[in-house]
This record gives C-alpha cells, sequence and structure tokens, in this order.
C-alpha cells in the first residue's frame, strides 16, 4: 500500500530560528513598501506599516520553512531531520532553503496584512460623509446628505489578494497529483503555510495550523495559493550506505514506522 504523509513521522524538528535574521526586518519592510505601492492610501490609512511591524512574522517564516524541508524530504524518501545539529550539507541545504523563500515570504507578508487589515470597501465612508458636510459649512452652505455612494480606485481584502495570486485550486490539484508541494495558501482573513498532497480527487493539506489528521480542501474555501519550489535534500550517512546497496526506499519505511511507534505530539521535534 502507497504511504500517505503523516506528520507523525514526517515532520522536521530543530530547525534553525528566523526570529533573529536580518532578513526578517528587511521582508517586513519590503512588504510595506509593496503595500504602499500597491494600494496607494489604504496601506498608509490602515496602519500597514505599524502591524507587519507587531505580527508573528517570525512564526510564519519558521512554520513555511518547516513545510518546505517536510515536503522535500517527502518527495525525496527521506526522513526530516529531528536531530539538535546537523551536519554542514544540512546547514547549507536549509540555509539556501530560506534564502529562497525571500520572495513568497515577503509577498506573503504583504497580502497577510492586506487580508488582516484593509477591508474590501476599504473607504470609510462616514469619514468622508463628514468632511463634506464640514466642507460645505465652511463655504456657508446649509445640506444634508441623503446618499454618497463611493466608489474605491481598487478592491481591498480577500478581493485584492486574489486579484494577485496566480495559482488557484485546479493548478493545485493538478501539481499535487505530480508531488507533495509546500505552499501559503489565502483564504479571506488570513493566510496558512502547508503541505498539499494528492488524495484520489481530493486535496488534503498539513501543517502547523491543523492536526495530526489534516483537513480535506475544498475549491470554495480559497481565496489564491503560492507554490514552493521543492528541491532535493542532501543524504544522511544512512542514507547513502542505503541508496549504494539500493535499499534506500526500505530504510525510509523503517525509519517511519519507527516515528509512528514512537508516537508523540506530531509537530513537535522528537
Amino acid at each position: 500500500m502507497r504511504p500517505a504523509f503523516d506528520p507523525l513521522a514526517d515532520w522536521p524538528g530543530n530547525l534553525p530560528t528566523v526570529a533573529d535574521q536580518p532578513y526578517l526586518q528587511a521582508a517586513k519592510r519590503r512588504a510595506t513598501e509593496e503595500a504602499c505601492s500597491k494600494l496607494p492610501g489604504a496601506a498608509q490609512l490602515y496602519c500597514i506599516e505599524r502591524w507587519l511591524e507587531q505580527s508573528a512574522a517570525a512564526t510564519l517564516l519558521a512554520d513555511l520553512l518547516a513545510c518546505v524541508v517536510a515536503a522535500d524530504c517527502w518527495n525525496a524518501r527521506a526522513v526530516a531531520p529531528r536531530g539538535a545539529q546537523h551536519d554542514d550539507a544540512w546547514t547549507e541545504f536549509l540555509r539556501a532553503r530560506l534564502e529562497l523563500l525571500g520572495a513568497p515570504f515577503q509577498s506573503a507578508l504583504t497580502r497577510w496584512a492586506v487580508l488582516a487589515r484593509i477591508p474590501v470597501q476599504w473607504i470609510p465612508e462616514q469619514h468622508v460623509r463628514a468632511q463634506v458636510v464640514t466642507g460645505l459649512k465652511s463655504g456657508g452652505l446649509q445640506a444634508e446628505i441623503t446618499e454618497l455612494r463611493l466608489v474605491a480606485p481598487f478592491a481591498g481584502g480577500h478581493e485584492w489578494v486574489r486579484s494577485q495570486c496566480l495559482v488557484g485550486f485546479e493548478l493545485l490539484r493538478d501539481t499535487a497529483q505530480q508531488r507533495t508541494m509546500a505552499a501559503i495558501l489565502y483564504w479571506k482573513d488570513t493566510i496558512t503555510p502547508a503541505i498539499i498532497t494528492s488524495n484520489g480527487d481530493e486535496l488534503r493539506v498539513f501543517g502547523p495550523s491543523f492536526s495530526r489528521e489534516g483537513r480535506t480542501l475544498k475549491e470554495n474555501e480559497l481565496v489564491g495559493a503560492d507554490i514552493v519550489e521543492s528541491a532535493i535534500p542532501p543524504l544522511t550517512w544512512l542514507g547513502h550506505c542505503a541508496r549504494a546497496v539500493r535499499l534506500d526506499g526500505w530504510v525510509w519505511q523503517w525509519q517511519r514506522g519507527r516515528r509512528l511507534r514512537h508516537g508523540g505530539h506530531s509537530l513537535v521535534p522528537a
């Protein structure tokens, strides 16, 4: 029987911390610049810069890295690392993966801020109404505004995020049929780093925001997604030995079996 992804066996542990990385602040700054450029007026009105500075961006990046490493290892049929120390090859691999995440992570921060802060109809009608009345009074005119319709030059919230995402449900399903993938999923009010696998006609998603069993992804739930390109992780010494004698598939299943029998929390390092 074909093995199925299970966070209890396939989730990595002891990945490098990201909270003190200099590019974390750089990503927040670039996300603010992107929001101000693409949503002029709205980004300042809803204090995007302050929200990003106070956001849990480090947690988002750490969760995304964990999903990426887990997907890479699954596709390579190698158990995800859980040791406290990594050799030079693994350290370099993780550094390269973090660098590759720079662009999608920055875009994710921008979209997260828009989802959290900027409404779809983002022009505050009551504020504008009050300004119009004040302006009329200052000109010596007395008027009662019975109807005011404001048309924003662009939508905010999930409608804006939808317009920015090139990946929809169909592409997710097609890609998942070829390989397990790490992705950033955009919902109507938040974002979620996840691992996506194919289960027949269904998509199953796993990650820190879900239970060990994951959940079935439905088409009408998503606003959009970003897929992270996969990479081939380095082999451990046991992996090299097993591949040399063509037992790498058996060793992978044996190691996964040990983790499944060991039990424990699915998203906490063993």
